[in-house]
């Protein structure tokens, strides 16, 4: 360096430090630690936090600033494309349609490949219930805080074999202090399908007939022009409401909110209504040695699964055939003897218009925990946790029972019914030592408790 040089110091989860250099022998440079990176608490273990400058294990968390921003509906679209070494693969197109998550890939031939999930402090179960698409859109997205993501085995052992393939950790908005505050947000959205399946057109299927038919095909032909995607397809709009009120005192903080989304899908018929319920209260006494907090989000789901069967069966059925007959029945194509030609396809329509796939589930999930902080030694904490996650489902099949005209005598008119329960209840008890040793320079942070966690399910159809 030349003389009259600026020098500038930097390290990781530091300020900058500049010095003008004028010919000094030596410097001596101090660097003070930058509060917005070092002092950000993140979720490390399920019985603790740490500071993200002590996280040793592969961590990360996204909070509401990073999370993917439009019309999400559940957490995983939230952090989509944000995390390294996390695989989040849509299920479908639907409106709270589920994912497949993996932390570092799959690990197993046959057992359950997902992270365990962790929702303000209670692991539930993987999977969610009959009448519901995903699990994770059960909570409200505008409820969540933060979203931490385990991937290594130091972070994830203190779950057991569990979490051998990673644990998300999701946390939801807490109450802060000072007058109520009410707070609403909503959005618009609006699908549409962006490219269709280049199919046959009915002037180019005639035109293929007439050219390699024979005479008793070329008879079959019919004299509509029927673009069956245009059929099933839809521009979709759904809107999505929140209300959140909070506020609190020094002593005790608080936050509700009230959600409510109708969301279409694309596909005709498709759609799914959710009203979610959350609440939280957070009480510090006996001058902060005392800490009672109490967590709950309940959800109501109703969806409408349009028959998906009807997008191959919308690029395969001729395009030459009007959706309804003149009596008013659909098309069908049959053999001579009056069979329902088993290789010709089903109309699309009446797949969506005849057959009824609907589903309502309700979550329940809360927790209250206490913390103590011992008055003849601070440094010891007691914790107690008691959490439930509750949930129960149904999903309601029918086919019409003039279903492809029934001319064959088949006589559909099926009706399919399943019910699904779970019931999870968690109870943890632990101690907690942390203290720093500053003539050994030592932090000593030590743990130990029990955890007890029963799963209960019944299912009927």
């Amino acid at each position: 360096v030349k003389k009259g040089d600026k020098i500038v110091f930097s390290y990781i989860g530091y300020k900058n430090t500049v010095v003008d250099y004028v010919a000094q022998k030596s410097l001596n440079v101090s660097l003070e630690e930058d509060a917005n990176q070092l002092k950000e608490v993140v979720i490390q273990v399920g019985y603790g936090t740490v500071k993200k400058k002590d996280a040793t294990g592969a961590v990360t968390v996204l909070t509401t600033k990073d999370f993917n921003k439009g019309p999400v509906t559940s957490a995983d679209q939230m952090i989509q494309g944000k995390v390294a070494g996390l695989q989040i693969i849509n299920g479908g197109g639907s409106p709270g349609e589920g994912a497949t998550i993996r932390i570092r890939s799959g690990s197993s031939l046959s057992a359950n490949n997902d992270p365990l999930y962790v929702i303000d402090g209670v692991p539930v179960a993987a999977g969610g219930v009959e009448g519901s698409r995903n699990p994770l859109s059960t909570i409200n997205q505008n409820n969540i805080e933060s979203i931490s993501v385990l991937k290594d085995a130091s972070a994830t052992a203190i779950y057991g074999s569990r979490a051998s393939n990673g644990v998300i950790i999701i946390t939801t908005k807490k109450g802060k202090k000072g007058d109520l505050q009410i707070n609403y947000n909503s959005n618009l959205q609006v699908s549409e399908i962006t490219k269709k399946v280049d199919a046959l057109s009915s002037a180019q299927f005639r035109d293929f007939i007439t050219a390699n038919g024979t005479v008793a095909q070329q008879k079959l032909v019919g004299a509509a022009n029927t673009d069956w995607q245009n059929e099933i397809y839809r521009t979709a709009v759904g809107t999505d409401h929140n209300i959140a009120l909070s506020g609190g005192t020094d002593n005790v903080v608080y936050r509700a909110s009230v959600g409510y989304a109708n969301l279409n899908g694309i596909l005709k018929k498709d759609n799914m209504e959710r009203t979610t319920l959350g609440a939280n209260v957070t009480g510090n006494f006996l001058d902060n040695h005392l800490k009672i907090e109490l967590n709950n989000n309940t959800s109501i789901i109703n969806s409408n699964y349009s028959n998906r069967d009807a997008i191959g069966a919308a690029i395969r059925f001729d395009p030459t055939q009007a959706i309804r007959n003149v009596d008013g029945t659909y098309f069908q194509w049959y053999t001579a003897d009056g069979k329902l030609n088993q290789l010709a396809g089903v109309n699309p329509v009446s797949m969506i218009d005849q057959i009824s796939k609907t589903g309502t589930a309700y979550r329940s999930i809360g927790n209250i925990q206490t913390e103590y902080k011992m008055h003849f030694l601070p440094e010891l904490k007691a914790v107690a946790n008691f959490g439930y996650d509750q949930l129960s489902g149904k999903y309601n099949e029918v086919t019409a029972a003039d279903f492809r005209n029934a001319l064959d005598g088949s006589g559909f008119n099926n009706t399919s019914v399943k019910d699904q329960s779970r019931f999870n209840k968690l109870m943890d008890l632990f101690l907690n030592f942390n203290k720093k040793v500053e003539s050994i320079d030592t932090q000593f942070d030590v743990t130990g408790g029990y955890s007890y966690q029963d799963f209960r399910e019944l299912y009927s159809s």
